[in-house]
């Protein structure tokens, strides 16, 4: 079973990033699992970096509970392209994402949970 489950968060939108989360924590208990949390930050050291880093403290301090689970807050860039660094460089054997309602960039350009999924190494799974 996997033993590092990450759970990319955008903490501007935490009623989509739940319903991942909670088939993560589901997944967690079953194969005694950590969860890592991974929230984007777009200037990680400026005012707003740091009050996004408390969002992110806060955000894990409501579902934490018994679960083994951390966060982190990465640098500002490609979100997918964040993702599937974060997760190589913490030898994440799963990523859970949450899909939001398809725009029309995602119709053009594909989604973020598309791109992480087509080219990770870890196994990807996508919650509507």
């Amino acid at each position: 079973m996997f033993k590092k489950i990450m759970v990319p968060v955008d903490l501007d939108q935490p009623e989509i990033a739940e319903r991942a989360m909670s088939v993560a924590k589901e997944l967690a208990m079953l194969g005694d699992a950590e969860i890592l949390v991974i929230s984007i930050a777009t200037q990680p050291s400026s005012p707003e970096g740091v009050a996004e880093e408390a969002r992110l403290e806060a955000y894990l301090s409501e579902r934490r509970g018994a679960l083994k689970m951390d966060g982190v807050l990465t640098l500002g860039g490609k979100v997918a392209k964040e993702i599937r660094y974060a997760a190589e460089e913490m030898g994440v054997d799963l990523i859970v994402m949450a899909s939001h309602e398809p725009r029309l960039s995602d119709v053009l350009f594909g989604s973020r949970s598309a791109a992480v999924a087509l080219h990770t190494q870890c196994s990807v799974l996508v919650v509507r």
